[in-house]
């Protein structure tokens, strides 16, 4: 989808051996790679792994029946390149776009206020992959006395909807 700049950067090849995935994937996670400003190899692949699960989560499942739910935590210090698997995958989505035309964007919220947010955006959305900046803040404060109904909500969602990801899974509406 963008110009490959691994020629110019003088990047080492991404490794191609059991941490290199086949197919698709493996492409995908090359490309978020090479495409990055600051390219680091472990946050091209757990962002080509979201993305991906985002887009064939429903229709492929486990042996449980569940969906694809992928959650990726990438550790590093500020300013280290994590960004570059949400810009690369951000490419690839626009890609998509523009060659198929009125295919919906996977690239789902950087952030839910509430709960019903959650559900809200899962009407329209059943499949998508979301990356959330800084989430240790998040994890400060879902792990708080002090935390807000809005936190619990949330929680109360997540862990719902962990369990209804699957084909033909269901997930009911909010009523207020």
């Amino acid at each position: 989808p963008g110009e490959d700049n691994s020629a110019e950067l003088n990047l080492p090849e991404p490794p191609n051996s059991a941490t290199q995935p086949p197919g698709l994937l493996g492409e995908l996670a090359e490309y978020i790679y090479k495409s990055s400003f600051k390219p680091i190899y472990e946050v091209a692949l757990a962002s080509a792994v979201g993305y991906f699960a985002g887009i064939v989560g429903r229709e492929f499942n486990t042996y449980t029946g569940m969906g694809l739910n992928v959650y990726a935590i990438i550790v590093a210090p500020t300013a280290y390149g994590k960004e570059g698997g949400r810009e690369g995958a951000s490419r690839v989505d626009g890609a998509l776009a523009q060659k198929y035309a009125g295919m919906p964007s996977f690239l789902g919220p950087s952030r839910f206020a509430s709960g019903p947010g959650v559900y809200r955006h899962l009407a329209d959305n059943p499949c998508f992959c979301a990356w959330t900046g800084e989430i240790g803040f998040w994890f400060k404060n879902i792990a708080s006395a002090h935390r807000t109904s809005y936190d619990n909500t949330l929680i109360q969602a997540y862990l719902d909807l962990y369990m209804k990801s699957g084909r033909g899974g269901f997930v009911g509406t909010q009523a207020y």
